[in-house]
């Protein structure tokens, strides 16, 4: 798989998007795509850690299809984990360093896929990816992955993945609102 990650909108400064997120939940008008880094020192509220969405294209090689031709159903599960890397190093955090740096783990405790159209050789797929749930002792993703025609999107499957956080002593921590640095 080739891995492009692409933002739409670049900012400097974190509390311009923030400003634009609580624009968005004040209006509800259309919001771009925006990346946020948590690792400056504004803390995201709940309802704008929801609004964040990283968008990650990967080209579909021969190695991701089976003998039908078309995207073996587990490689999915690929396109998930790549997602939300992707979407936790927006937010300011890399697996690496939360895991090596921290001693936070975020082991899968269940996974749902709906597949509703086969992706296939060549095919150029967009992972969307988003935090659909937060507590202090778990996060869950919410994923959709299309493919792009022309100007029209095609949606292959969706799903959503739960994960805990754990320390290193395997124990559950229960300071994922911490972790994120989000305000309740």
């Amino acid at each position: 798989m080739f891995l492009i990650s692409h933002f739409c909108l670049t900012f400097t400064h974190t509390q311009i998007a923030l400003h634009l997120l609580r624009w968005h939940a004040a209006t509800r008008d259309p919001l771009p795509h925006i990346p946020i880094s948590l690792a400056e020192s504004d803390a995201l509220k709940i309802n704008e850690l929801y609004q964040i969405e990283n968008q990650t294209t990967v080209r579909v090689t021969y190695r991701d299809t089976d003998q039908m031709g078309h995207v073996y159903y587990a490689n999915h599960l690929v396109w998930f984990e790549i997602g939300r890397t992707e979407l936790v190093r927006q937010m300011g955090i890399s697996y690496h360093d939360m895991e090596q740096a921290l001693g936070i783990f975020l082991p899968v405790v269940s996974v749902q896929i709906a597949y509703r159209a086969p992706a296939r050789y060549d095919d150029l797929i967009e992972i969307q990816t988003r935090v659909a749930r937060l507590s202090h002792v778990g996060i869950e993703f919410r994923y959709r992955i299309v493919r792009r025609e022309a100007r029209d999107e095609v949606l292959i499957a969706e799903g959503l993945s739960r994960h805990a956080f754990l320390g290193r002593d395997g124990k559950i921590l229960k300071t994922g609102f911490e972790i994120l640095k989000i305000e309740r």
